[in-house]
């Protein structure tokens, strides 16, 4: 009998540390309520924490914007998108996923103090950064001569468990 109640013992810590290192984990990750999970691909799947969220089998981009921008790819942080305007492109796109944006509108919201013609070329710039820096940018992104959009069919569903 002592030896069954000490391996259920021991069977216990292990998973009470195999909990903590998964908390972690998802701390280090960015893994909390204000985190934003795009799929390119499968179906979706309800997560345990609140966060809007959909998995696909092999690819997770998470994107953190409430509390400091933070933007990981299989869990590895994604080190190039690096400029504020970068990233507020980015949160713009993904919180606007629904309706295409007129480039045009998009470049006087974002450089407004700019001529049309220059803040056209900052926002092709931006995009061009975008696309280098984000991984699976050509399915995540969706762009043609006069709109752009973050792609409706990695759409997002709010999961709270």
């Amino acid at each position: 009998m002592e030896g069954r109640r000490k391996k259920e013992e021991g069977r216990r810590k292990r998973e009470e540390g195999r909990g903590k290192k998964e908390e972690g984990r998802r701390k280090r990750e960015g893994c909390q309520l204000s985190t934003i999970r795009a799929s390119t691909g499968a179906s979706p799947l309800p997560q345990v924490n609140c966060q809007l969220s959909i998995i696909k089998m092999l690819f997770t981009l998470n994107i953190k914007l409430l509390g400091g921008f933070c933007l990981s790819h299989a869990g590895r942080p994604v080190i190039g998108i690096t400029t504020e305007r970068l990233k507020a492109l980015l949160a713009y796109l993904v919180l606007h996923r629904d309706i295409p944006q007129t480039r045009q509108r998009l470049a006087f919201q974002f450089w407004e103090d700019s001529t049309e013609v220059q803040a056209r070329t900052n926002l092709r710039r931006e995009l061009h950064h975008l696309r280098q820096g984000l991984p699976d940018a050509d399915r995540l992104l969706l762009a043609d001569a006069k709109t752009l959009q973050w792609n409706p069919r990695r759409a997002f569903r709010a999961g709270c468990g």
